[in-house]
């Protein structure tokens, strides 16, 4: 019995959190926001509209994109300083959490800039 429950939580743990070594999408505690890790593969200055590119899962050698909706609210950061959508450039390594407003996109709540 408890190897059969050790078994089920650690199939909901790897579920949960996908990682590879250099991007990967995680739920986090409050289940409405997403946490995504990869690298800036376009930008739409116009529609406020940044796309990331992270690996799918660990183990699997393939990529998938997602775009993310940039408001006035969502918390741009490069350096430790605030930043505005401007400030962010192709190949740059992220960290961003998220929100699906399905039927609407996926709004950006807060953009950190790491490794530059």
């Amino acid at each position: 019995m408890n190897r059969i429950v050790i078994f089920l939580m650690l199939l909901l743990a790897a579920t949960t959190y996908c990682h590879a070594d250099d991007a990967s999408i995680q739920a986090t505690a409050d289940k409405n926001v997403l946490t995504i890790i990869g690298q800036v593969s376009d930008i739409d200055w116009v529609a406020s509209r940044v796309t990331v590119r992270y690996m799918q899962t660990q183990g699997v050698v393939g990529y998938d994109e997602v775009t993310l909706t940039v408001s006035r609210d969502t918390n741009i950061q490069r350096r430790g300083k605030a930043v505005g959508l401007s400030e962010l450039q192709i190949g740059d390594q992220l960290t961003a959490g998220y929100i699906n407003t399905s039927p609407g996109p996926l709004k950006a709540l807060n953009i950190k800039v790491v490794g530059s």
